[in-house]
């Protein structure tokens, strides 16, 4: 790339999702097959002096609604990035996505990518673009302004909440939406900034790095993701949710990863039945990770039955990036163990 030349090139991938979709005449919102790239034209139809400053590339290596996001799709478009950064040919990539599993894609890219040498933003639309109450167009025109600006690097997620501002988070910080809410945060707010109604850029002064000593991706990733059968549709990982009475399940043949979800307080039900699930899972030799801790000292005296096990507990790393990276690990994608692991 060169950095002295005027126009910026800027690769878009597209997957579908919201973003990419408009509503039928039933009231149906489905991808939009017919003008797929209709988010391009719209963004040049509202900001047309910056789009003079930019050439878009546009792909689509799947287009679903990311509810349906599987290992097939996940790799399809972690090898489209990878591609696109290996290229050099990209100042920074834009990933259109839908918002239901915007994260988990934002994770799976940050992990695998944390030192992408250009910026690659993930944008999604809480509406169909033609609804007047969509943030795409906003949060697409951030993405594309934090490329031409260079003001950061690596996996970052762009988005407008209802206060008006467009907070730009790390891809490995943020936690899952809330119940019939379609805003977006990071881990104790720790976004790195955020625009302006006006489109003037602040930095979160007080920003603290979210999931640093992670683990690498594997060194020949790109000839896995090849060699991946199309079938690997699901993780080797069982994901467990805390809640009362809640009563430990067997665990299912071919689990490779056990993830527990504690309360907010970083506790979980430290019964017999709790024991025996865990004495279950060594005598299978399947690691336990326990996440939605903050602190590994000095809480609740629960937690001091933590360290008479073989628990690996993941201390400040959103449930959504824990999952994430068990999944990848399943699959042999990551190598290694993050440097927070307790």
């Amino acid at each position: 790339m060169d950095d002295h030349r005027g126009q910026m090139d800027i690769a878009v991938i597209f997957t579908g999702g919201t973003i990419g979709s408009r509503t039928d005449s039933e009231g149906w919102i489905a991808p939009d097959r017919e003008q797929s790239y209709a988010l391009i034209d719209r963004f040049r139809e509202k900001y047309p002096e910056l789009a003079e400053t930019v050439q878009f590339d546009c792909s689509m290596p799947y287009r679903i609604l990311s509810e349906n996001l599987n290992t097939e799709y996940i790799c399809k478009l972690v090898s489209a990035v990878g591609q696109a950064l290996n290229s050099g040919r990209y100042d920074g990539i834009v990933i259109c996505h839908g918002s239901d599993t915007l994260q988990y894609s934002a994770a799976v890219l940050g992990l695998l990518y944390p030192e992408a040498g250009v910026p690659v933003l993930l944008v999604a639309s809480n509406y169909p673009l033609k609804d007047p109450r969509a943030n795409g167009i906003a949060n697409f025109h951030a993405a594309v302004i934090s490329i031409v600006r260079r003001q950061l690097k690596g996996v970052l997620v762009p988005y407008r909440n209802s206060d008006g501002r467009i907070y730009l988070h790390c891809g490995t910080g943020l936690l899952a939406h809330r119940t019939y809410d379609d805003e977006l945060f990071s881990m104790h707010d720790e976004y790195l900034g955020y625009y302006d109604q006006n489109g003037l850029w602040h930095v979160k002064e007080d920003h603290t790095a979210l999931c640093m000593g992670l683990p690498g991706c594997h060194p020949q990733l790109s000839a896995l993701l090849s060699g991946m059968p199309h079938n690997s549709r699901h993780p080797a990982v069982l994901r467990i949710t805390m809640c009362p009475g809640y009563v430990w399940p067997e665990i299912p043949e071919g689990t490779e990863y056990i993830m527990v979800e504690s309360y907010h307080s970083g506790t979980v039900c430290v019964d017999d039945a709790w024991k025996t699930f865990l004495q279950k899972a060594k005598e299978r030799r399947i690691p336990v990770y326990l996440t939605g801790l903050d602190r590994i000292q000095g809480g609740y005296e629960t937690m001091k039955q933590y360290s008479d096990t073989e628990l690996r507990c993941m201390v400040n790393v959103p449930p959504i990036t824990c999952y994430c990276y068990l999944w990848l690990k399943s699959l042999g994608l990551l190598v290694g163990e993050p440097d927070y692991l307790w």
